[in-house]
């Protein structure tokens, strides 16, 4: 059997907190680590809180997809996403990148 941590927990209840100061500096960070993402797609993977897919949104991504094998991850990137990108293109699913099938 494969344990997995429950992240979920822990990003829902930080990402409830979220306000616009946490948004931009993930735009910062991520404005450093990836550059231009203006008209791109952009794929997170692994996307917990959803904060990134956000924050390429706001740099902006034409749009996002966004993947975590948690459930709570998915629920919590879907009302991040809402709150800070609602008229985004963006699709946020569960998805194991290490499922061989």
């Amino acid at each position: 059997m494969n344990a997995r941590y429950d992240f979920g927990r822990n990003w829902s209840e930080l990402a409830a907190r979220f306000e616009d100061e946490h948004l931009d500096r993930a735009c910062e960070d991520l404005r450093r680590l990836v550059g231009d993402l203006d008209g791109k797609t952009f794929l997170d993977i692994g996307c917990g809180s959803g904060l990134h897919s956000a924050a390429a949104l706001r740099l902006g991504a034409a749009k996002v997809r966004a993947l975590d094998y948690d459930i709570r991850c998915v629920e919590t990137t879907k009302a991040v996403l809402s709150r800070f990108a609602p008229g985004a293109e963006w699709n946020v699913e569960r998805a194991d990148i290490l499922d061989k099938a």
